[in-house]
C-alpha cells in the first residue's frame, strides 16, 4: 500500500504541482528565488521524461495494421500508436533537437553566440510545432486521463521555452548590438538583429532551414523525406490518421479463444484469424483441435455432445472472465496440453481425415489472417 501511495504521488501529484508552478512563473517569476525556479524547471524534465516513457510502455501501442481484439471484462482491447513506428526515429530526433534548443540557452546562455542562440530558438519553435501536432493527434481520444498525462510534458516544455525566450532574447540582442563588424552586410544584419522582435523573427524563419537539414540527415539513415508527416498520418483511429485498421477480433465467450488472443505469441502460437458467431477471432492449433474434437463428438455421439457442451458452458465461460493477462493465458495453454493430446488421439483414432476436420474449423469469409 505504501508503494502504491508513493507511486501515485510520483506519477500524479508531482506533474500536477510542477505544472502549476510552471504556469505561475509566467506571471510572477521574479517573486521567486532563482534556485526555486531552476529546481522546478529541472524537475519538469527529470521526472517528465521517464514518466512519459513509462506511460508509453504501459500503453502497449500497436501499429495500425495489427488486428486488435474486442474488450472483455478487466482487460484491454489494445490501442493503436498515435505515432507511426516506422517514422518514430524522425519524431524522436526532432524532439531531441527541440529539447537541446531549450537546454543550451537555459544552462549555457551567456556562453552562446547570437547565431547559435538563434538556432536554439529555432529548435524551440520546432518543439512548439511538434506539441501542437501531437495535441491535435490525441484530441479525439476517449481516454481523457491518458491524453492529459501524455501532454503534460510537451506543454510544460512550451511554457518553459516561452519563459526562457522572453527572459533571454533581450540579452542576446544586446550582446549582438555591442558587436561591431567591418563588413557592411554583417553590420546591416547586426542592426536588424539587435532588436528583440527582429531576432525572434529571424529565429522563427530559421526553423524551416533547420528542419530541412535534419530531414536530409535522417534520409541518409533510411527515413523518408516526409516521415514527419507520415509519423501522424500512417496511423489508425487518431485525429490525423489516414489508415483503416483491420476489423477487431473477438475472443469473448470461449476461454481457449481468449488464450489464443491474449497469450504470448511464442507460446500459444496463433495461426490465423477465424470466424465464430459472425465475428473474427484469433485461432491457434490447440483451439482448432479442441473444436474439431467437439465437432466429431457432435457427429458421432450427439447426446454425449449435448452433455459436454452444457458442462463446458457452465465451467468454461466463467473461466474466460479471469484470463485477462498473458501470464494467465500461457498457464491455461499449458494446463490444456494433456487434453489437447487426448483430443488429437481421439481424432486420429476415429476420424478418417483428422487434419481436414481440424483445418476447416472456424473457416468463413475471413478478411484478415494471422501470419504463421
Amino acid at each position: 500500500m505504501e508503494l502504491l501511495i508513493v507511486f501515485a504521488i510520483f506519477c500524479i501529484g508531482a506533474p500536477a504541482v510542477l505544472s502549476i508552478f510552471n504556469i505561475i512563473f509566467i506571471f510572477i517569476e521574479k517573486k521567486f528565488k532563482p534556485k526555486t525556479v531552476n529546481a522546478v524547471d529541472a524537475l519538469i524534465f527529470i521526472l517528465g521524461i521517464p514518466i512519459t516513457m513509462l506511460l508509453t510502455i504501459f500503453s502497449d501501442f500497436k501499429e495500425w495494421d495489427v488486428p486488435l481484439y474486442f474488450v472483455i471484462k478487466f482487460s484491454t482491447g489494445g490501442t493503436y500508436t498515435p505515432i507511426s513506428f516506422e517514422s518514430l526515429p524522425t519524431f524522436i530526433t526532432l524532439s531531441v533537437v527541440a529539447l537541446l534548443g531549450y537546454l543550451l540557452p537555459r544552462f549555457l546562455g551567456k556562453k552562446l553566440s547570437p547565431i547559435i542562440a538563434a538556432l536554439c530558438y529555432s529548435g524551440m519553435f520546432l518543439g512548439f510545432g511538434l506539441t501542437v501536432a501531437i495535441t491535435i493527434q490525441l484530441s479525439n481520444s476517449i481516454d481523457a486521463v491518458f491524453t492529459i498525462f501524455f501532454l503534460v510534458l510537451p506543454w510544460n516544455y512550451v511554457i518553459c521555452s516561452f519563459r526562457l525566450m522572453r527572459k533571454s532574447v533581450g540579452e542576446f540582442s544586446k550582446k549582438l548590438a555591442e558587436t561591431s563588424y567591418n563588413n557592411k552586410f554583417l553590420q546591416f544584419c547586426k542592426v536588424i538583429l539587435s532588436k528583440s522582435a527582429s531576432f525572434m523573427a529571424v529565429s522563427f524563419l530559421l526553423t524551416l532551414p533547420l528542419l530541412f537539414v535534419l530531414i536530409i540527415i535522417l534520409t541518409l539513415f533510411g527515413q523518408q523525406p516526409d516521415s514527419i508527416i507520415k509519423a501522424f498520418t500512417e496511423t489508425a483511429e487518431w485525429t490525423l490518421s489516414q489508415k483503416i485498421p483491420p476489423p477487431r477480433l473477438d475472443y469473448d465467450g470461449h476461454y481457449l479463444c481468449t488464450v489464443a488472443a491474449c497469450g504470448d505469441e511464442k507460446i500459444v502460437k496463433p495461426i490465423r484469424a477465424g470466424k465464430r458467431a459472425n465475428r473474427l477471432i484469433i485461432v491457434n492449433r490447440q483451439l482448432l483441435i479442441a473444436n474439431a474434437f467437439e465437432d466429431l463428438i457432435a457427429e458421432k455421439l450427439p447426446r454425449v455432445h449435448r452433455i459436454i457442451r452444457k458442462t463446458y458452458d457452465k465451467i468454461g465461460l466463467p473461466i474466460s472472465k479471469y484470463i485477462t493477462t498473458k501470464g494467465r493465458s500461457n498457464a491455461v495453454y499449458f494446463v490444456m496440453k494433456p487434453l489437447e493430446w487426448l483430443f488429437l488421439l481421439v481424432l486420429y483414432t476415429f476420424d478418417l481425415k483428422p487434419e481436414n476436420r481440424i483445418n476447416r474449423q472456424y473457416l468463413g469469409d475471413i478478411s484478415c489472417s494471422m501470419e504463421e
